[in-house]
């Protein structure tokens, strides 16, 4: 879960059906307007201009993703003419995107995260590195991204002054949600409902 008070964001992480914990801190701005390409799993061979700096490393999400849901709005990855390369995980077992690692899903062209988003889905990955959701402005600024690096997850802010933010996850083992058997989906929720207030849960859940 991450909750807001006086814009100091705090972030919680917990691991499965565990008692284990973890939490980060950070402040954001009073106000961030990306407006652009919200693009899911990756991003373009050119990409869309956005800050060196916001991403850890820029590394396409491999694995499926399914349920994505932004503000009780639930899209299909692979949608024609949405999509580079998104395939469909196990069709006959379940739903879901396939990302092979070049591939990147749009889910909206005129994406403007103002005050309020909520973002669930669920995604199941062999890797430990990946980027599950970006957004920017045309101009590169302000920015927003959600990404796997390492094994933890990661929430990047770049508002444009020269000082981009960041809070992670700081998980007892990198594979705390990382399934090496590609079994088990982990489900992320992600919500806002004032300009500095980010949420975010995680669980494991057997496929």
């Amino acid at each position: 879960t991450i909750s807001c008070h006086d814009r100091k964001v705090t972030m919680s992480v917990e691991i499965g059906r565990t008692d284990q914990k973890t939490s980060a801190q950070m402040k954001l701005p009073k106000k961030i307007g990306a407006s652009q390409l919200l693009l899911v799993g990756g991003l373009p061979q050119s990409p869309v201009k956005v800050s060196s700096d916001l991403y850890v490393r820029l590394e396409p999400f491999k694995g499926c993703l399914r349920r994505v849901s932004i503000n009780n709005n639930t899209q299909d990855l692979a949608r024609p003419g949405k999509h580079s390369n998104v395939g469909q995980c196990f069709p006959t077992v379940e739903r879901g995107s396939y990302f092979p690692g070049d591939a990147y899903a749009i889910y909206k062209k005129n994406f403007n995260v103002g005050k309020y988003l909520d973002l669930e889905t669920e995604f199941r990955t062999s890797e430990l590195s990946g980027i599950l959701l970006s957004v920017s402005d045309p101009n590169g600024f302000p920015a927003l991204s959600l990404e796997l690096h390492n094994g933890n997850i990661i929430f990047s802010c770049d508002p444009g002054n020269g000082a981009p933010m960041r809070v992670e996850s700081s998980l007892p083992t990198k594979y705390a949600l990382c399934d090496t058997n590609g079994i088990y989906f982990s489900s992320l929720r992600w919500r806002t409902d004032c300009p500095a207030h980010r949420s975010i849960a995680s669980r494991d859940q057997c496929g």
